[in-house]
Order: C-alpha cells, then sequence, then structure tokens
C-alpha cells in the first residue's frame, strides 16, 4: 500500500463481525465494510462505494509521478479529486437525465461548457448545508425512482435475469 491509499486489504468480515447492517442467513456468507455503513445495504450501493475506493487509490497512485512535491497533500488532493469527479457525474450526466439538461441549464445548475473548460462560480457567501426541504421532500423523489428489481446482465449486454431488492436488503452475497 502507498501513503495516501484507502486500506483495501480486509474489506470484508465474517457474519456476525463488527458490520452490525449485515443480515446474513448462514456464518459463510460475507459483509462488506467501509467508511458509509450503508454499504450492505444494496448491491448497487456496494459496487458504488467500491468503485470510489478505486478510483481514490489509482489516484493517489498517480498523482506522485506527476508531481513529486504532492506527497504532503497527496491525502487531500486524492480526495478531492475524487469528489470533484463524482459531483461531475451527479451534475452533468445523472441530474440531466432525471431533470432533463434544459431545466438544469435554465436554474444553473450546470452550463454549457465545450471539452476541457470548466466553470468556477464558487461563492463563499452561499451557505452549503442541505436545505431542509430537499432532505425530507425532494431527494424522497429520487428514491421512489429506484425499481424494486436488480437486472442481471450478461457478459454480451443482455437480460439473464432479476432479483428483487428486498431480498438483496443488507445481504451483500447474491447468491
Amino acid at each position: 500500500m502507498q501513503w495516501g491509499q484507502v486500506v483495501t486489504h480486509d474489506m470484508s468480515i465474517q457474519a456476525g463481525g463488527a458490520q452490525s447492517n449485515c443480515d446474513v442467513k448462514s456464518t459463510t456468507e460475507v459483509c462488506d465494510r467501509a467508511g458509509d455503513a450503508r454499504i450492505n445495504q444494496n448491491s448497487g450501493l456496494t459496487i458504488f462505494q467500491t468503485i470510489l475506493l478505486r478510483k481514490h487509490n489509482r489516484l493517489a497512485d498517480t498523482l506522485p509521478g506527476l508531481n513529486p512535491h504532492y506527497f504532503d497533500e497527496l491525502l487531500c488532493q486524492t480526495r478531492l479529486i475524487n469528489i470533484a469527479q463524482y459531483q461531475y457525474i451527479t451534475y452533468y450526466e445523472w441530474l440531466p437525465l432525471m431533470l432533463s439538461a434544459e431545466n438544469i441549464l435554465k436554474n444553473r445548475l450546470i452550463y454549457p461548457v465545450q471539452g476541457g473548460r470548466y466553470v468556477n462560480d464558487y461563492d463563499l457567501t452561499v451557505e452549503p448545508h442541505v436545505l431542509n426541504s430537499h432532505a425530507s421532500a425532494a431527494f424522497r423523489f429520487f428514491h421512489s425512482q429506484i425499481e424494486g428489481r436488480l437486472d442481471l446482465i450478461s457478459e454480451v449486454r443482455g437480460l439473464s435475469g432479476a432479483l428483487r431488492l428486498s431480498d438483496l436488503l443488507h445481504r451483500p452475497g447474491i447468491s
């Protein structure tokens, strides 16, 4: 492991271990652990958190080669880059699908930028906390968009089956 990486060994624990948010059927099933206790809630979150962890470690491996002086701030810079990439995906790829690109452009959630360009409209005077209306109402809308099943896709991109999410809740092992 390099300095700045997140530990990836021993990321799973046996049933009945320290993770109390795992509902396993036998002691041979494995629960994942991460900084977010919701890791075992559903397979989508497990996959998403694993991707973010691996991206973080790839950045931690890459940055020292680009600038050896990053060593002292490697962890902070790696974290900030990872968060920025996540925010870009959220605002420029996911939200346009959910709210339409026209609406989010009109409401200035995103800006029409061309390849390689960025917008720096950060304002220190804007309060960054989540609005109560968002936390109690608007965000619940997005939760209602979750289908009750997880489609299984084959290696040739065809549907090979489906699993009910209720059967997988807090059970990260897919049988």
